[in-house]
């Protein structure tokens, strides 16, 4: 190969680290889409394909990050959120549950989308935040 086909190849449009990310969503996507398929009422294999799927696309946001700052961030935004989810959660369920129009049914599918944040999302913002706040400061040790 000379000089100007390596440099070509080199200079693709898509780089390996765009592919990772789209192949972490599309993953992340299937996942969730065979955990709803399966059933996650009381099944285990559901819940954890939602898991893995909810993981999958927490990792594709943070898989650019190089510095264990954000993922500290990740980490507090992840503990401070959950417990304001699931009082949302509870607000919206009881307002949704008072009101008979439409409102009403809008507010219980906001507080259901609120409790799916705090129960799938946010151990997974954590889980994946500690990590990565672990393997830079690591990074940051070795080098």
């Amino acid at each position: 190969m000379n000089e100007v086909e390596d440099r070509e190849s080199t200079n693709s449009i898509i780089s390996p680290r765009f592919l990772v990310t789209v192949l972490l969503v599309a993953g992340g996507i299937v996942s969730i889409g065979a955990g709803f398929l399966i059933g996650i009422a009381d099944n285990v294999p559901g819940i954890a394909l939602e898991y893995l799927g909810a993981t999958m696309l927490v990792t594709a946001l943070a898989y650019r990050w190089q510095y264990s700052r954000k993922f500290r961030v990740l980490v507090l935004g992840s503990v401070f959120s959950f417990p304001v989810l699931v009082i949302l959660e509870n607000v919206l369920e009881v307002a949704g549950e008072r009101s008979d129009t439409i409102i009403g049914d809008l507010l219980g599918v906001l507080g259901t989308t609120a409790f799916i944040i705090a129960t799938f999302l946010c151990p997974v913002g954590l889980v994946v935040g500690v990590v990565g706040s672990l393997a830079g400061k690591l990074r940051v040790q070795s080098a």
